[in-house]
């Protein structure tokens, strides 16, 4: 180890990724990252594998927002046809109101001019 190298906590890391300190950890144990040194019972890593950690996290959340993105996506479009298919049933409501309307006021109108 280089005496000028500086080293990280997992909780360094975790605030730098701007994600909690056990998501880190599980990255560490999954991808068998081994530590730099210790201090006490913290373990010190690299800022190579720093970087690394960084940047996986940041993909991640790139990845994660397409996907929400898509979703929302996917989503409104489902639901502007389902308004599209209420508008078209309200419409011919409406059509068939007015139709009734029209049809109830020439009759009242027939029965005004009878009397």
């Amino acid at each position: 180890m280089n005496n000028n190298e500086r080293l990280y906590k997992i909780s360094e890391i975790a605030d730098t990724a701007k994600v909690n300190k056990t998501k880190v950890w599980r990255y560490i144990r999954d991808n068998n990252i081994s530590e730099r040194s210790m201090k006490g019972n913290a373990k010190l890593y690299s800022e190579h594998t720093k970087d690394v950690i960084i940047k996986a996290f940041s993909s991640e959340s790139v990845h994660l927002a397409t996907e929400t993105k898509a979703d929302t996506s996917r989503i409104l479009l489902e639901q502007i046809d389902i308004l599209k298919g209420e508008l078209e049933r309200k419409n011919d409501q409406l059509d068939k109101m007015r139709h009734y309307l029209t049809s109830n006021n020439n009759s009242i109108c027939l029965l005004t001019v009878i009397i």
